[in-house]
């Protein structure tokens, strides 16, 4: 079974919708009717919105790909049957306006827009992945889950903060699990550090939050390209993606069209979404190419609170053990 990652935007929000690919567009229209409580209803596609496909035999999979925006619109009525549109056209993803190291999935094939005389024709664009840069500032891993637990929990922003705290509750709580030798110190010390600003995040907080939240969170490492899934013996059936240069987390996400807001990113798949994560690994291969990662076993960083110069990650963890201090900059 295929499956394939949507966004519905309908009157009362936007929602992610996971369905089969094997379905037809028949089944999509009614799932919707069933989920928004719209008896009658039109369903655009893409940006800007054109009628979806005419023909409803047609399979999901067909004419849809993870990451596709569905607008849905309230009629008054129930409308005749819609007439066929334009033959399809395929356009290129080589189009132009793409992020250097960006994946896309392949061009869909998409109904020809109507556009005014004279006026340019719009360009549809194959979805794009990509990496949503967050600002470094020591507590980017937290930044990049809330950024993409954001959809995942219906709009609610969470605050590094409170991130924090949820880790610190969580270790205090299972000192069997979380013990001296797993944490580099006692349980007491690292749920102190953990809550200052200053300290960094890894795959303790990953497996954390992928477990209190019930999703799977894939990070990749740029460096070597592997990937670590957080969450996956668990079988959670959701799954959302980061990645991680060496010193720094980003959340990757999957855009519609090139201006569309950061907010309405698409940034939760279903887990079995096999074309997602090969965009993924992609996207990775392609970072990892251009040399976007840090090597840590050799890098050379400075100390924020002293300016003592350290060289490798070994050589900060050392330093923060002997001094407290949390705060590294790289040169």
């Amino acid at each position: 079974m295929t499956t394939i990652t949507l966004r519905v935007r309908e009157p009362h929000g936007t929602k992610c919708l996971t369905v089969d690919g094997d379905l037809t567009l028949e089944n999509l229209e009614r799932l919707i009717k069933e989920q928004t409580g719209l008896s009658a209803l039109r369903i655009l596609q893409g940006f800007p919105p054109r009628p979806l496909a005419a023909d409803l035999k047609q399979r999901i999979g067909d004419a849809l790909q993870s990451g596709d925006l569905l607008t849905v619109e309230a009629v008054r009525s129930v409308e005749g049957p819609a007439a066929f549109e334009p033959p399809l056209v395929a356009r290129s993803p080589s189009d132009g306006g793409f992020e250097a190291g960006a994946s896309t999935l392949p061009a869909q094939a998409a109904v020809s827009p109507t556009c005014s005389a004279g006026a340019e024709e719009p360009r549809t664009k194959a979805p794009l992945l990509e990496r949503v840069v967050v600002p470094d500032d020591n507590s980017c891993l937290f930044r990049s889950v809330a950024f993409v637990l954001r959809q995942y929990l219906g709009g609610i922003e969470l605050q590094t903060d409170e991130l924090r705290e949820l880790v610190a509750e969580a270790i205090g709580n299972d000192p069997w699990t979380y013990n001296d030798a797993v944490l580099g110190r006692t349980n007491a010390e690292y749920q102190e550090w953990i809550k200052r600003p200053t300290s960094w995040g890894g795959a303790i907080e990953l497996e954390i939050f992928a477990n209190h939240f019930g999703i799977q969170i894939a990070s990749f490492d740029v460096r070597t390209t592997r990937m670590d899934v957080f969450g996956e013996s668990a079988a959670y059936p959701c799954r959302a993606y980061l990645c991680y240069d060496g010193i720094h987390y980003d959340p990757l996400a999957l855009r519609s069209y090139e201006q569309e807001p950061e907010d309405s990113l698409l940034t939760v798949f279903s887990s079995d979404d096999t074309q997602v994560e090969m965009l993924a690994r992609t996207l990775i291969q392609n970072l990892h190419a251009s040399r976007s990662y840090t090597d840590t076993a050799n890098f050379l960083v400075t100390c924020r609170e002293c300016g003592a110069e350290l060289r490798g990650e070994d050589g900060a963890l050392e330093h923060a053990r002997a001094t407290g201090h949390s705060g590294f900059v790289e040169q």
